[in-house]
């Protein structure tokens, strides 16, 4: 960021996720009248500031029926799935760090005939339905805004929240972030689930009380997590404050990756080229 001194004459910001854009960042900018981010989060940006000083925020969420294809996110989601249920982090780490060759360590089961239970059936649930699907898995989801005619799409079961974490063997989180998602999935949710089950948390992190994950898997309470996403990952050192990166160090089967589910050339170069196209738009109609 510039010195509030230097007073930038920046009219328009265009950023992606690596950038937390608070009021310290944004102050400044005085003349900042948008805000353009080729995203669908949008965490990083202070919205109240934004509200505070007239300044718009453009995103991914005005142009969903363009992604639709966008499967990065998805495609990352379904591997940590994989690679969670089979302990493949774990299970590489054991042969290359420690020189160990246990087979019998790392005995698990075949994700064919297993439960999905999908958390959200938007774009991204629907992809990972599709993906389940085809391996064998059968599915079900719980999805309060989608219709009944979306259901019938999908090779899904409609269930409530409740039935769904009885039932599955693995949750995926694909829900919006609201007030009243804050935590979803926390201490209750859990205890109603499998012993064995697994979470995977790829959409944003505040859908999932990482606390009560961790305690979880400490008192072997649940199978395992995955996470590309994590509560406070705009934090600084959040890191050194997460249950979950203390519990992946103690042994326990969980994956973090730095949100990297749409960090893919391909995904990237078509999200930029929409937001691109928005920009255009919107600086024809203010010029006009």
């Amino acid at each position: 960021p510039c010195k509030p001194e230097q007073k930038p004459r920046v009219d328009i910001l265009v950023v992606r996720l690596g950038q937390k854009l608070d009021a310290a960042y944004l102050r400044p900018y005085t003349t900042l009248s948008a805000i353009v981010s080729p995203t669908t989060g949008l965490t990083h940006i202070d919205h109240g500031y934004c509200e505070r000083h007239d300044i718009q925020i453009h995103s991914l969420q005005q142009h969903l029926s363009r992604i639709n294809e966008i499967s990065s996110t998805s495609e990352h989601c379904f591997g940590l799935m994989l690679a969670l249920l089979r302990q493949i982090p774990r299970a590489h780490h054991s042969v290359v760090e420690d020189l160990q060759w246990q087979r019998d360590r790392f005995k698990s089961r075949q994700i064919a005939g297993m439960t999905l239970g999908l958390v959200g059936l938007g774009r991204i649930g629907s992809h990972m339905a599709n993906y389940a699907n085809a391996f064998g898995m059968q599915v079900m989801a719980c999805d309060p805004f989608i219709t009944t005619d979306r259901f019938s799409r999908f090779p899904v079961r409609r269930v409530k929240l409740e039935q769904l974490c009885r039932e599955a063997d693995i949750i995926s989180l694909h829900a919006s972030e609201t007030s009243e998602n804050y935590h979803l999935i926390g201490a209750e949710q859990i205890a109603q689930m499998k012993p064995s089950a697994l979470i995977l948390s790829t959409a944003r992190g505040s859908l999932l009380d990482e606390k009560a994950a961790a305690l979880a898997l400490q008192n072997h309470q649940l199978g395992g997590v995955a996470c590309d996403v994590l509560e406070r990952e705009m934090d600084d050192n959040f890191l050194a404050n997460s249950a979950l990166l203390q519990a992946a160090r103690e042994g326990h089967n969980v994956i973090l990756t730095p949100h990297i589910g749409g960090c893919t050339l391909d995904a990237m170069q078509h999200t930029e080229e929409v937001m691109a196209d928005h920009l255009y738009q919107l600086l024809a109609t203010q010029d006009g």
